[in-house]
Order: C-alpha cells, then structure tokens, then sequence
C-alpha cells in the first residue's frame, strides 16, 4: 500500500518544480499563514513551515505564471463559464493546464513572457478575475476548504497567452504596450523542460483521472 502523501509532501514537490509556495489557512477567507510579500522560500523554509503548519493548504504565487480564475456562485448570478463563452476571443484561449477550484469553478494557468506587464484584475468579465502580480497566489491540490477540494484537470502542458489576449486583459489599463516583447523560445523551453515534468512527476492523487 502506498504511504499516503503529507501536505509537506506536497508543497516540497511543487518547490522542487520551482514554484514558491506559501501555507494558506484552511478557513474560508484563505489567509496566508506567513508574509511573503517579495519572498522566495528556500526548502528548507517550506519544511519548517509545513512543520509548523502540518495541514495548511498549499499555494503558489504568480511570479513565473496568470492565472484566469473562473467562478461560480456569486450572489448576483453571476457564471464566469458564462463569460467565458461570450469572450468573442474565446479562440485565443490555447490548451494549457487547468485545475478546478474548491467552489467548481476553474484556473486556467499561464506562463508569464518575459518584460510583459499584467496585474491583478478583478472582475476582467464578470464572474472571472485575472491573479497576475507578483504577490498574488492561488490554491492548488490537494489543497481543501469548505466548499470542496481542488483538482488538476488535465496534463496538459502550460501554454503562453497571445498576445492578443494580454492586451485583451490589460485593456483601458494604462499601459504602454510599445516595450512588450513575445518571447516564443522561453516559453517553449519553460514549458518543456519544467510544465512536463510537473505534471508527469506529480504524486499520485494529484491528477483527476
């Protein structure tokens, strides 16, 4: 019988992939348990955390990659799925790894290009958030709350959004898009060389088959 896989276990594996992770408190406001603003936790820092924190949820800050949160149940009715449906870009939506969320709602995971400016915007349609900036982060498996737990949906490697969709997201932002630069060979490199090896080496239990 396979040993069953601790919560420190799992925050060291997605530390070893090169994401830096934060314990999460398992109320529902999802407060993170240590500040981490401008941080990156060596091993041995996840280690004494999870130590101290044994079943903290797990999170993973959004300074290599976005996340489109997509939710559900809001009071005012509103669906992101919806939304996303309506998107009239929905094509530049390519393939990458999705996980759902506690609540069924789903994160659609995308590598940063380098030098691109994006932050966190809430409410970018309705019912779906963008987590861009460097101090955002969101859950992930086999994290749990209240509402259910998150899974990984597929294994598909993470992909890098047109730009077309970033300047999508950014729109009436402010920014000056000029300096932006598509950075295609980081982007494959990245994805080959760590998204594959996330998700083929992930523990099992991490995967929704």
């Amino acid at each position: 019988m396979t040993e069953a896989k601790t919560m420190k276990d799992w925050a060291l594996f997605y530390h070893d992939k090169g994401l830096n992770v934060i314990p999460i408190s398992t109320s529902k406001n999802k407060t993170p348990l240590v500040k981490f603003k401008d941080k990156y936790f060596s091993r041995e820092e996840v280690i004494q955390m999870w130590t101290k924190y044994p079943t903290a949820n797990i999170a993973i800050t959004t300074d290599k990659l976005f996340v489109i949160d997509i939710d559900v149940g809001h009071s005012e009715g509103v669906n992101g799925y919806d939304s996303i449906e309506k998107y009239p870009n929905k094509h530049l939506l390519p393939p990458t790894l999705e996980a759902k969320t506690a609540s069924g709602g789903k994160h659609l995971i995308y590598l940063k290009r380098e030098d691109m400016k994006i932050q966190q915007i809430i409410g970018w349609l309705p019912g779906v958030d963008v987590k861009a900036s460097k101090n955002n982060y969101f859950l992930v498996a086999p994290s749990k709350t209240d509402k259910g737990a998150y899974e990984w949906l597929n294994q598909t490697p993470i992909a890098t959004a047109p730009m077309q969709l970033v300047s999508d997201i950014m729109e009436g932002k402010g920014y000056d898009k000029s300096n932006w630069r598509a950075k295609n060979d980081f982007s494959k490199t990245y994805a080959s060389q760590m998204w594959e090896l996330f998700i083929k080496g992930a523990p099992e239990g991490a995967r929704n088959h």
